[in-house]
């Protein structure tokens, strides 16, 4: 087994080893190709510094790993398990992060993945929280979308787009998992990566004001409206509006043709789980996010 550096052109090589990876831990693949090859070709991923492939004797890709300002995750072929790939990944991915102005390594992997749990309890990470991938079927009628006071919702418009990474930030900022990105990156990733929707995408507006906003895209295969951000400022919170933008994007998602919504949440955040359990998401899978001091 030997680390080599990668270019663009190994996206494909990558996605096949995820693919293998999500079939055997999740018995589907999550990731599509477009997927990964959104997020290597973003202006602020450094593909040849973050990402490490890891080949065997044939010069087979058999694994890779990706360092980014969250944390790091590595993909592993289930098929190349226990002969030390998975080791000299970790081991590559710890000493990047040292390179970074980060306090702690992060690691993030789906949850039924034992030799990843067990290789990491290993090297002194602990399981910290998990991330929930929540789901709902958008069949038969969907609840009505509660009013609140002052309150209305329309359409995002691109032109929103400095007050909702503004917004983002104030939102977001207790979240252990969040880690506040430029403007560029912030419209990169929700705006502009295949998918992105924001024709289902909505803003909540009090007196004129910017209280609240879902940027929603469309997956595949499935049919799926993906709720990526659902933010309320914190001056607006508690109110409502999250659950009237939530339920406003089911009833645009169903009608749009999509058959189910899905998003994800972390543990620690109780509200949204208690918001989105009520309105009949349960959880589909989980990623565990295991952390070490650096």
């Amino acid at each position: 087994m030997r680390l080599r550096d990668p270019s663009l052109d190994d996206v494909t090589a990558a996605h096949a080893v995820v693919a293998a990876r999500e079939l055997t831990d999740l018995g589907l693949v999550d990731t599509s190709l477009d997927d990964l090859r959104d997020a290597w070709q973003r202006t602020e991923m450094d593909v040849a510094a973050n990402v490490r492939l890891v080949e065997d004797a044939t010069g087979q890709v058999v694994g890779f790993g990706v360092v980014e300002d969250l944390g790091a995750s590595a993909f592993i072929h289930p098929e190349a398990e226990g002969r030390g790939a998975g080791t000299l990944l970790l081991n590559w991915l710890m000493e990047r992060e040292r390179q970074w102005p980060k306090k702690r390594h992060s690691q993030w992997t789906v949850s039924t993945n034992r030799s990843a749990a067990v290789l990491l309890t290993a090297h002194g990470y602990r399981l910290q929280r998990s991330s929930y991938r929540m789901a709902v079927a958008l069949a038969g009628e969907i609840a009505g979308v509660p009013e609140v006071e002052g309150v209305t919702l329309r359409s995002l418009d691109l032109a929103d787009l400095p007050v909702l990474h503004a917004m983002d930030q104030r939102a977001f900022a207790d979240d252990p998992d969040y880690m506040p990105g430029t403007l560029t990156g912030f419209r990169e990733e929700h705006l502009e990566s295949h998918g992105s929707a924001p024709d289902l995408s909505l803003v909540a507006l009090a007196r004129d004001e910017v209280a609240g906003f879902l940027i929603a895209r469309r997956r595949q295969p499935g049919s799926v409206g993906y709720v990526d951000i659902l933010a309320v400022d914190p001056t607006h919170q508690g109110k409502g509006i999250g659950r009237s933008l939530l339920l406003r994007a089911f009833q645009g998602f169903a009608a749009s043709g999509l058959n189910h919504a899905e998003l994800g949440v972390s543990s620690v955040n109780q509200k949204a789980l208690n918001l989105y359990k009520s309105a009949g998401m349960t959880p589909r899978f989980s990623i565990d996010i295991y952390e070490r001091p650096i």
